[in-house]
């Protein structure tokens, strides 16, 4: 692996698509049954694309673009959440809990309807995230009618006004080792929540959708936030908590990456809240399988975030559950 990280500085990524590299992977799919050939490495080019920008009460937010799904998804809850009132609950709350988790289970109905893992442009985008289609899913949701059916995050900001959020993902690997490089190859097509249908079902020469979505808040208070996730499905339901805990509970930041969440995943609701007993009973009459995790868990993502005041102060929180740090320097 050395050597190869040698190579890489001294040739430049060209290397891994016409070089020595790129060589020894075309082999060794050929001898092993893989698919990628020396078209597919040639063809590859990294597209620049403009951000998906939103606005959520004061804030104004910018995230990752189409065809990834999870920037489109966090922008079509909160456009949910944004008329249900949420500054009038009371944090943890049972109201609190359920509008999410409700805001959560239209969201993924939506997925699945629109089939958006595979077919998600800025134009779809666009169609999802109109004001005519919106209204349909709010209505539903304010009749709380109910439905049947190894990431990395770096947030970064400087002093003079500078942020950066990054959200990189080697996934779980392969398990294969390219010989002689010490490079394992990924495994994104064997991730569920990526390739919902399947081995050997995706189509050729598309890209790979991704629910990665490094995001940048700017408030109205002139507060600006960078923030992101790991956490495969869970990414977009770690970050939408933390900026409704942020924009609507006006929480300091590290209440806001530190407080309890909840996860929607197929009909299961996921709790890290210490609920009442009361509370548990009237979830259980909206949801049939509810899961009460007894302490925070990096299920639930990790939501490391930065923030810079309006008067320049920066601070910071590594979200706990999966390590995080914070660093000044």
């Amino acid at each position: 692996m050395a050597d190869s990280f040698e190579l890489l500085a001294a040739e430049g990524e060209e290397i891994f698509y016409q070089g020595e590299l790129g060589k020894a992977l075309i082999e060794s799919c050929l001898q092993q049954g893989g698919y990628i050939r020396q078209r597919d490495l040639a063809g590859y080019r990294v597209e620049k694309r403009q951000p998906l920008v939103l606005s959520y009460h004061d804030a104004r937010l910018i995230t990752n673009p189409a065809p990834s799904v999870g920037g489109t998804l966090i922008a079509f809850t909160l456009a949910l959440l944004e008329q249900e009132n949420l500054l009038n609950e009371q944090p943890g709350s049972f109201m609190h809990l359920l509008k999410i988790a409700r805001a959560q289970q239209l969201t993924q109905h939506l997925r699945l309807d629109k089939g958006i893992d595979q077919n998600l442009s800025d134009a779809t985008s666009s169609e999802i995230l109109a004001e005519t289609h919106l209204e349909n899913y709010r209505k539903i949701l304010s009749r709380h009618t109910r439905f049947y059916r190894g990431t990395t995050q770096i947030s970064v900001a400087d002093s003079f006004g500078n942020m950066a959020s990054m959200t990189l993902s080697n996934g779980e690997g392969s398990g294969y080792v390219l010989p002689g490089t010490g490079i394992m190859l990924n495994n994104m097509l064997g991730e569920e929540d990526i390739n919902p249908y399947g081995f050997h079902l995706w189509p050729e020469n598309r890209r790979i959708a991704s629910m990665m979505a490094p995001t940048l808040m700017q408030s109205g208070n002139g507060t600006s936030i960078a923030t992101g996730s790991g956490g495969s499905n869970r990414i977009r339901s770690a970050i939408l908590q933390v900026l409704i805990n942020l924009i609507d509970f006006g929480m300091d930041i590290e209440s806001a990456v530190e407080a309890p969440r909840l996860h929607l995943e197929h009909e299961t609701l996921n709790l890290e809240h210490a609920i009442t007993k009361l509370d548990q009973e009237k979830l259980y009459k909206c949801f049939s399988d509810i899961k009460l995790w007894p302490d925070k868990n990096l299920f639930f993502g990790g939501a490391h975030t930065v923030m810079r005041s309006a008067s320049g102060e920066l601070s910071g929180k590594g979200d706990s559950r999966r390590g995080g740090v914070c660093i000044n320097v």
